[in-house]
């Protein structure tokens, strides 16, 4: 991988519960990492569950190696043509084993908000 490929910017997030100052537990997902990657759609599928059509784009990122990534995480890919897309990570692995790069699988999150 050559380093200048990754030019796409994602902000690896988990999932976080923090007491406010009244006691209230917060839930919420909390930035960890902002890095850089190379983004590439692998595919994607549709199906119909419950009379409405389920779509699935898979992407593969990869990035400067990281250890702390785990597949309940996700990602923000701040992509400058279609805004800020969300994925939830299914697994992060060091594909080449010589700690120099992470490979991230992971699924986009649809936010449909029809009313059908």
């Amino acid at each position: 991988m050559q380093f200048g490929k990754l030019r796409h910017t994602i902000e690896l997030q988990n999932f976080n519960e923090t007491k406010d100052s009244h006691g209230h537990v917060e839930r919420g997902y909390v930035t960890y990492a902002t890095v850089k990657a190379d983004a590439r759609g692998q595919y994607g599928m549709e199906s119909a569950y419950a009379e409405r059509i389920e779509s699935r784009a898979i992407f593969r990122f990869v990035i400067r190696h990281r250890r702390d990534i785990r597949p309940q995480h996700r990602l923000i890919w701040k992509d400058t043509c279609y805004g800020d897309r969300t994925f939830e990570i299914q697994y992060a692995i060091d594909m080449r084993g010589d700690r120099r790069m992470t490979t991230i699988l992971a699924i986009e999150i649809q936010n449909n908000n029809d009313n059908v």
